[in-house]
């Protein structure tokens, strides 16, 4: 079993699962689940969260992550809270750690990214954030299909999400990202939204009421539109027929409908990151997927 450490045991890390008794969404939670991969330590500089850990788990738990990795030899790590460029830097350095998983959000800048990479690739260290879509099959399809024309071209992209920008837009992000769009230009439009044109698509970010706890896309194309719901994760391909009662006129029809859920969250992730350590395989979200986030996260960070 490949020994993991969880540095941050906020929400994403620990807490939702306390939180929402009926839904295991969290990384310590997938980790016990698993078969493949031992929980070995925990770290968190949070006084409070140690103490309650403390009480509940006789897993080691550290206020430095550097401890809590070579005290047990971890092979993998997740990070699910903020992190800089410099605590990266001191992991690699005094670890011997082969794996790094990041939760957004990641927020080091395009350059010290760039030289993230060639000390990763020089201590052959794989490195990945924690985007669970882009390491499911079922999403992968749907986005290429749709980069190949299913609906059209001219794409008008309408994403909705809750909260902050970081918590759940940045999955939203990343779905858009899949249809590989890089080169566009980004305004605010109000408070909270946000508009992005390129040459072969429009994109606008609508920031909701919290009581709409969910995330959703629509996309719209000369042929019909795609639909993506959260709640549950439900995608809907509608493509456009000529009516047969009226001439010259084109309705839409659901074409496909596929459910997204899977058996747990992180499962498809956890499967690649097993893949590269055991086979020595890139993981599914190459290192250019992560350079187009970075670099429109720092275009929204100057906006924002």
């Amino acid at each position: 079993m490949i020994k993991t450490s969880i540095m941050g045991l906020g929400n994403i890390g620990y807490f939702y699962d306390v939180q929402n008794q009926n839904k295991k969404l969290t990384h310590f939670s997938s980790i016990n689940k698993s078969n493949k991969f031992k929980l070995v330590s925990l770290a968190d500089k949070n006084l409070k969260i140690l103490k309650y850990l403390k009480k509940k788990h006789k897993i080691p738990i550290y206020k430095d992550i550097i401890q809590a990795i070579n005290n047990h030899s971890s092979k993998f790590l997740i990070i699910a809270c903020k992190v800089n460029f410099k605590i990266i830097l001191r992991i690699i350095k005094e670890t011997k750690i082969k794996y790094i998983l990041a939760e957004k959000p990641f927020l080091i800048s395009k350059t010290d990214f760039a030289k993230l990479k060639k000390i990763l690739k020089k201590k052959k260290i794989f490195f990945s954030l924690n985007f669970q879509r882009n390491f499911s099959d079922k999403y992968i399809k749907y986005f290429r299909d749709i980069k190949r024309g299913l609906i059209g071209k001219k794409l008008k992209i309408f994403c909705y999400y809750n909260k902050d920008f970081y918590s759940n837009a940045t999955h939203l992000l990343n779905l858009v990202l899949l249809l590989g769009k890089k080169n566009f230009s980004l305004k605010k439009i109000g408070s909270k939204s946000l508009y992005f044109k390129s040459k072969d698509f429009e994109l606008y970010f609508f920031n909701i009421s919290e009581q709409y706890n969910h995330n959703s896309l629509v996309v719209f194309g000369s042929k019909g539109r795609f639909e993506f719901s959260s709640r549950p994760e439900t995608g809907k391909i509608y493509l456009k027929y000529k009516d047969t009662n009226y001439k010259d006129v084109n309705v839409l029809k659901l074409k496909r409908k596929v459910n997204f859920i899977e058996k747990h969250p992180q499962h498809n992730v956890l499967k690649d990151v097993y893949k590269s350590l055991k086979y020595n395989k890139s993981p599914s979200l190459s290192m250019k997927d992560i350079s187009l986030y970075l670099k429109c996260m720092e275009k929204i960070q100057k906006i924002i």
